[in-house]
């Protein structure tokens, strides 16, 4: 090889060692490393905030290396669960930059969990200007912590709310769930807490109320992953009659808070807990609390499907492991939720099958019955002796009573007649095995009774509990021996229970009584029966009417007539001059209040009572009124309908009534002829009909409402000319007056 040619391959050379260097340089990458914290408040159930503070990590937090000087950025990356970070950094030689952290975490799917102010700006916050001399060289960014947030009366930490929503997300995907649909926002502060589908809203002093911001966040979770039919509103502790769909709304989120935590691994995870957040400390913090292992301190008081207390309590006891430390001596749970309650599935696993599967996801009216469904329709749980005694432990009982089958005549179960109370049954009832679903019972009963006694025949709760302690909503019905129904009733009792009072027997034999569920909403529960006799009748006798004298028309609705007298009732029916009353009702035994019907004759008329034992009569005196009566609508001011009313002049049969109508109601007088409360002179009356009265002296027009003007009042008056004398001036009822509103 020439000496020349070696000298262009070591130039060819060099120039490829400087180019790589070059690019080398061009491309040199460090990292940075540290951990992200931030300033927590410590809480305990009893004691509300301790008044100490700690540091905790921020778990996958996006966290950012800035250029100090023009803000580029020269890295990012995210927090691990321990807070901690490594992230490439571009670029080499010596640069001042600065860490930054966001409330946000861009781990869990297309969408984000995020915390923002209700601008919607994400917080951060960030170290002081860090001098690193080389960037191209690992580097410590050291411990960078987020301070408290200070407000005007209130303390909180955003970053302990994207604590919260990561928790959050990390134990629903242990769980299986996919990433996030959309964005988990959690909006602090605000003027309340709250969740709207995917935004948990956190009042201004719940910033550090983990339990509260969980809850709320259990809402926006259920929202995004299964279906809520919550209607959300005012609710609390101890309140057992509850619209269910809250009920299992609000219990599912608080059970959801202890579920994370527990997941987490923290010591007594399981309890709600919503504390002044003004920046004091101890006991007197605690503005509400309630444990779910024992219910306390509200255990004496919680019961039953449709309180939000009991749902999350008998949710926990799913999930609740036997290692558990649920901060009270002798942890006692009924059921260690580290087994499997279905196979394969742990009850964290179980619970969530069923929250997401398709009884609670398309159920039209979700409520605590649905999630108890799943478990076993969608979960698979094979443990209905353990669960069953888990809910019941709730006073949410969902297991067939001793008496079942139960459900026609055939089956029906003999009730002794006197005071006592059956034991506690159950509306459910179920053809399968295990007995799930079981909805939509109905309990028959037989009992011995004797025409003429009166029977009441009532529902109650369980141990006649004041409070509901079950959503049990009952109707009672009460059958002849011939099938035929006697009376039925689905109101009466003590809260929601039904009453059969005073209801008379006409014939001798075993009759039934059925149990049912009034509503759809509320298809199981519990409750406690009983059947008594209060007496017996003979056949009714009438003593006296409240008006023995009525009108044909009155410028209002009728007035009721009051009957009384004995035995009467358990009428059937009642009639005036052979023609049947629509309305009427018991007043005891002793009574009736009858709603006057539309007469078609004057005089005395008989007005008839009939019972199951007989019938008893008097006379009620029918007559046109002394004065004339104008009635429009039953004396109803605003007008709705855009079908005509009717406007029902009464006076003596054969009378002329002249309809008058105006927009004023200064009087009108025209001397001899006419005086009137309306019109305002005569160019401002006008006359739409003139009427004649029928053979009780009755007539009426048609308003057509239709052609009417909205908002806007008409008055309205007759004059009548008496057919027998035909004297003027006319005789003028009373006025009316209406407007229609749209």
């Amino acid at each position: 090889m020439s000496r020349s040619m070696l000298s262009v391959l070591v130039a060819v050379a060099c120039a490829a060692a400087s180019n790589l260097a070059a690019s080398n340089h061009a491309a040199a990458q460090g990292s940075a490393s540290g951990q992200l914290l931030y300033v927590d408040r410590e809480f305990t159930f009893s004691g509300g905030f301790t008044g100490v503070d700690v540091e905790r990590p921020v778990p996958k937090a996006i966290v950012r290396i800035l250029d100090a000087g023009s803000g580029a950025v020269l890295g990012s990356g995210s927090t691990d669960l321990s807070g901690n970070f490594t992230i490439a950094v571009a670029g080499s030689g010596p640069r001042d930059v600065i860490v930054r952290a966001f409330s946000l975490s861009t781990n869990y799917g297309v969408g984000r969990v995020q915390v923002e102010d209700l601008s919607g700006a994400v917080y951060s916050t960030s170290s002081p200007i860090l001098s690193i001399p080389d960037l191209a060289a690992p580097f410590d960014a050291g411990q960078l912590v987020a301070p408290k947030v200070i407000g005007p009366g209130y303390v909180g930490g955003p970053f302990n709310l994207l604590d919260q929503g990561v928790r959050a997300m990390e134990y629903v995907t242990s769980l299986g769930a996919g990433g996030l649909p959309l964005n988990l926002l959690v909006q602090w502060p605000d003027s309340g807490s709250f969740a709207t589908f995917n935004n948990a809203h956190i009042s201004d002093d719940d910033g550090f109320d983990d339990l509260v911001v969980l809850h709320e966040i259990g809402h926006v979770i259920h929202n995004l992953y299964s279906s809520s039919d919550n209607p959300g509103g005012s609710h609390g502790f101890t309140q057992s009659d509850q619209d269910p769909a809250l009920s299992l709304g609000e219990g599912w989120a608080s059970f959801f808070a202890g579920a994370v935590r527990q997941h987490q691994g923290l010591a007594n995870p399981g309890f709600y807990l919503d504390c002044d957040g003004d920046g004091s400390s101890g006991p007197g913090t605690v503005q509400l609390h309630m444990r779910f292992e024992d219910g306390a301190p509200y255990a004496a008081f919680t019961g039953g499907e449709a309180d939000e207390g009991a749902v999350f309590c008998a949710l926990w006891d799913l999930v609740d492991r036997a290692d558990t430390d649920d901060g009270i001596p002798g942890d006692d749970d009924l059921l260690d939720g580290s087994i499997d309650l279905a196979p394969g599935l742990d009850g964290d696993q179980a619970q969530w099958a069923a929250f997401t599967g398709p009884e609670v996801v398309d159920s039209p009216y979700l409520h605590v019955i649905e999630l108890w469904d799943g478990l076993f329709l969608d979960a698979g749980a094979d443990r209905y002796p353990e669960l069953s005694a888990a809910f019941a432990a709730w006073k949410i009982r969902v297991e067939e009573d001793l008496f079942e089958p139960d459900g026609s005549t055939a089956q029906g179960t003999p009730l002794v007649l006197g005071d006592a109370w059956s034991p506690t049954l159950t509306l459910y009832a179920s053809p399968f095995d295990p007995p799930v679903p079981g909805g939509g019972d109905v309990d028959v009963f037989l009992v011995d009774l004797t025409a003429g006694q009166v029977v009441e025949v009532e529902t109650r709760y369980p141990g006649g509990a004041p409070d509901h302690e079950t959503y049990c909503d009952t109707r009672l019905s009460l059958f002849a021996p011939n099938g035929s129904i006697v009376t039925t009733a689905f109101t009466g009792g003590a809260g929601a229970n039904a009453k059969l009072s005073d209801a008379v027997i006409d014939q001798t034999g075993t009759y039934s009584i059925q149990v049912a569920a009034q509503s759809s909403f509320r298809p199981t529960g519990s409750y406690e029966i009983r059947a008594r006799v209060n007496g017996s009748v003979g056949p009714p006798t009438i003593s006296g009417l409240s008006l023995s004298t009525v009108q044909t028309l009155y410028s209002t609705a009728a007035p009721q007539v009051i009957v009384s007298g004995t035995n009467i009732g358990s009428a059937t029916s009642v009639t005036i001059g052979g023609a049947s009353v629509a309305s009427f009702s018991a007043i005891g035994l002793s009574g009736l209040s009858i709603t006057l019907p539309q007469f078609a004759q004057l005089g005395p008329q008989d007005l008839v009572v009939t019972t199951p034992l007989g019938a008893a009569s008097t006379t009620i005196n029918v007559v046109a009124p002394a004065i004339p009566v104008l009635n429009i609508a039953d004396g109803l001011q605003f007008w709705t309908s855009t079908s005509p009313i009717a406007a029902r002049v009464a006076a003596a049969p054969g009378d002329l009534a002249f309809l008058f109508v105006s927009l004023s109601s200064l009087p009108t007088s025209v001397p001899g002829v006419l005086d009137l409360d309306i019109g305002g002179g005569i160019a401002g009356l006008f006359q739409v009909a003139v009427l004649t009265g029928d053979s009780i002296g009755l007539a009426s027009y048609q308003i057509p409402i239709v052609l009417l003007p909205t908002q806007v009042t008409f008055h309205l008056q007759a004059g009548v000319l008496r057919i027998d004398t035909l004297a003027l001036p006319l005789e003028a009822s009373n006025t009316a007056k209406g407007k229609k509103l749209f």
